[in-house]
């Protein structure tokens, strides 16, 4: 009787362990993701303002009206948190120029892009999951995209 009781307080004291060990791991992979996101959108958009740089005197400084892939080498930004599974980036649509967010600030669906991209700005932002609570995904985006929205739904 007693090997069995030992036998399960071994067994309770592995689970519990495990279970803590998982949770800190699960930590540690969602800051890495934020930290990632957050990286990704800065590089983003430093390319911006190098392409801008590098227009043509007539347009000097202007944000290039569109994002050509090769302008990353192979090597495209990625929003760790969100799937893979969608399209990369999304341009605003020229209704849209003053806008410095997405109407959609969160990702629900595959057909949702993972980064929102401004011409008439050069803003560049990285939208995030909406399976969380809206509080959550708003700090979440205020702290990938560098910014203090007060409201998951921004106004124009």
């Amino acid at each position: 009787m007693r090997i069995l009781i030992r036998m399960l307080l071994a067994v309770m004291i592995l689970g519990i362990t495990t279970g803590i060990l998982l949770y800190y791991l699960n930590v540690r992979r969602d800051a890495s993701d934020r930290e990632l996101a957050r990286a990704e959108v800065n590089r983003f958009q430093q390319q911006i303002y190098l392409r801008a740089a590098l227009a043509s005197p007539d347009q000097q400084d202007a944000p290039p009206p569109v994002i050509d892939p090769s302008w990353f080498q192979e090597n495209l930004p990625i929003n760790p948190l969100l799937g893979t599974e969608r399209p990369w980036v999304e341009v605003a649509a020229a209704h849209d120029k003053t806008r410095l967010h997405p109407h959609n600030l969160t990702a629900g669906s595959d057909e949702i892009a993972a980064f929102w991209y401004n011409p008439a700005n050069g803003v560049v932002r990285a939208r995030v999951p909406e399976g969380i609570s809206d509080s959550q995904a708003l700090a979440l985006y205020n702290e990938v995209n560098d910014c203090g929205l007060g409201s998951l739904f921004p106004t124009p």
